[in-house]
């Protein structure tokens, strides 16, 4: 209204004006009415979701929880991971994978690791409860032999696979369940690995 208003009166004090001691020249009703219904604008255009980006999800992981071997290390990670559109025509839905990148980042100086691959997403028992399976490969700042507190995972780059469970809250926001694994399939002299089991919100663009 307070837009349509200054209009009405921007046009007004265009027009001559008739009397000395009235306002502005009345407007016919027709014009009046042309102001009043006239489609305007915006003031701004609301940005729009970025088209690269399908997904970000932040976590927060228990860091070498043994699940598939013995502990080394200590502390929790943060994890940060971002989901890109599935390849158009690359395999029908549900099963076009989307790559990932993200980074697992240990708070007491232990191994942290960086990431790339793909993941699946599929509907479980109710559309709102999905599971994620993920593969990949990582490269981590760890120790590659044996060093007293440390895993020794015998390589720098190494396998990921994670799986997780979760639960859409909205249409746009989930939290999961998830747990990460990473090693080198036993084509190292060592090859301790490192699990990592954790909460994670993701949020969808």
């Amino acid at each position: 209204m307070l837009i349509r208003d200054i209009a009405r009166w921007g046009l007004a004090l265009t027009l001559p004006t008739a009397c000395q001691t009235g306002g502005p020249t009345p407007l016919p009703s027709s014009l009046v009415s042309a102001v009043e219904t006239a489609e305007l604008p915006p003031l701004w255009d609301a940005p729009d979701s970025p088209q690269w980006l399908s997904e970000f999800r932040v976590g927060i992981q228990s860091h070498d929880v043994g699940l598939t071997g013995h502990t080394h290390e200590d502390g929790e990670n943060l994890a940060l991971e971002v989901l890109f559109p599935e390849p158009a025509d690359l395999l029908p839905a549900p099963f076009a994978p989307s790559p990932i990148l993200g980074v697992s980042l240990n708070r007491v100086g232990d191994t942290s690791h960086g990431y790339a691959g793909i993941t699946w997403q599929f509907d479980l028992f109710h559309p709102r409860v999905f599971w994620d399976l993920a593969l990949g490969v990582a490269v981590h700042n760890g120790k590659v032999n044996r060093h007293p507190g440390h895993a020794a995972l015998g390589s720098r780059v190494l396998f990921r696979e994670s799986i997780a469970i979760g639960y859409r809250l909205t249409d746009t926001q989930s939290l999961a369940l998830a747990f990460d694994h990473i090693s080198n399939a036993n084509l190292a002299n060592y090859n301790d690995g490192i699990d990592t089991i954790g909460v994670r919100y993701g949020i969808r663009f």
